[in-house]
């Protein structure tokens, strides 16, 4: 009896991504009426963008497909595939410092070694008229306008658990950014008030609400000068020596 062959199309979405909203879907589609196909929202406890989707689609096409089965993923996802292929290793050895989504990459990549049979990966390009990526599409976006998130396993099997990095795969770059996001440095109050007055405008202009990381990306643009960049930033940090700064100095409150 030859070995069972699973085909399966995976795709995510995501509702106003970039925004404090942002609602995440995902989608896996076997093929039509297929009582396997699921449309999946994603639980705020993960990420809420278009690649978390696609990486959870992935995620649970591993967990769900018979160990022994021969699995073929189809995605369109540059990001994911590579991620869990050509770039893995990297993305070990390196501690998973400063990559984005490594709980679910990393919970992929350990049910994925778990297989017996072959997994296989194909690229598919996005929005061509493929059956099975518009199915998967159509689910995913069924997903994120669901009402309640369906629960997301991320659960790594002791024996499959990467932890640390190799220091001969390390650079200070990557070191300094691991440290980084070990010491969490509490956001100034002037600048959390400046973020939620900048996501309000921006709300009232174009009807959605950056994130804190999409505002201060933003003032890091290619099209915005440094010297532009470094005002916004000084703003939004309350650093520049006027208004309030000069209420507590005594004498010198009419400045403010």
């Amino acid at each position: 009896m030859g070995q069972v062959k699973i085909e399966v199309f995976t795709d995510g979405s995501c509702i106003d991504n970039g925004s404090k909203d942002a609602q995440a879907g995902c989608g896996l589609w076997y093929g039509q009426n297929d009582p396997r196909n699921q449309a999946i929202k994603l639980p705020p406890s993960v990420e809420q963008s278009n690649n978390s989707g696609e990486a959870v689609a992935v995620l649970v096409a591993a967990q769900t497909a018979p160990k022994n089965a021969e699995l073929h993923i189809y995605s369109d996802s540059t990001f994911v595939i590579d991620g869990l292929t050509e770039n893995l290793k990297d993305c070990e050895n390196q501690g998973w410092i400063g990559r984005s989504n490594k709980e679910i990459l990393k919970a992929t990549a350990a049910h994925l070694r778990q297989r017996k049979g072959r997994t296989i990966f194909h690229k598919v390009k996005g929005h061509s008229g493929n059956e099975g990526n518009d199915g998967a599409d159509a689910l995913a976006g069924v997903g994120a306008q669901k009402e309640e998130p369906d629960n997301i396993d991320l659960t790594i099997p002791g024996n499959l658990t990467t932890t640390g990095a190799h220091l001969a795969s390390m650079t200070q770059s990557i070191l300094y950014r691991g440290i980084k996001e070990k010491i969490k440095v509490p956001i100034r109050r002037d600048a959390l008030i400046s973020l939620d007055m900048i996501r309000c405008a921006v709300k009232d202009a174009v009807g959605t609400s950056p994130t804190d990381e999409r505002i201060w990306k933003s003032f890091r643009h290619t099209d915005v000068s440094k010297s532009i960049s470094a005002f916004m930033w000084k703003t939004a940090q309350n650093a520049y020596k006027i208004g309030d700064y000069w209420m507590n100095i005594p004498t010198m409150e009419i400045r403010a």
